[in-house]
């Protein structure tokens, strides 16, 4: 159990590093060999990653993260919600931007000002 810590700690700590390099693929590469070596990941982590994907504006994988943490039951939170409308904002994907926003109403994930303007700049942008 405390060997599992440990990773899941060293890997956030490689992932953040990657995001401030903007390497989202590094930090993708320690996210798969971290869930490949059975670590489970934590909402956190998902974040952490995705938000690496953000900065790359490699959008897709972004929301492919976001997919993974539904089909492994990691719950879902505001901080996760604004990362994917911020990566469909840089890739101009109004559309998976407004379902993101229905998915938080849905799901009673309070909804903020921040993530409300993103959404907002993603269709204005988009059109």
């Amino acid at each position: 159990q405390q060997r599992g810590l440990a990773g899941l700690d060293v890997a956030k700590a490689a992932i953040s590093a990657s995001r401030r390099c903007s390497d989202w693929g590094a930090a993708l590469e320690i996210f798969d060999g971290m869930l490949a070596s059975r670590v489970a990941a934590d909402c956190g982590m998902f974040s952490a990653t995705m938000t690496a994907c953000e900065k790359g504006s490699a959008w897709v994988n972004a929301l492919g993260l976001l997919d993974k943490m539904v089909s492994t039951r990691v719950e879902l939170n505001l901080i996760t919600y604004n990362v994917a409308v911020s990566a469909c904002d840089k890739g101009a994907k109004w559309v998976q931007a407004l379902r993101l926003l229905g998915e938080m109403i849905a799901s009673r994930v309070d909804v903020n000002g921040g993530l409300l303007g993103s959404t907002i700049n993603t269709c204005r942008t988009a059109s």
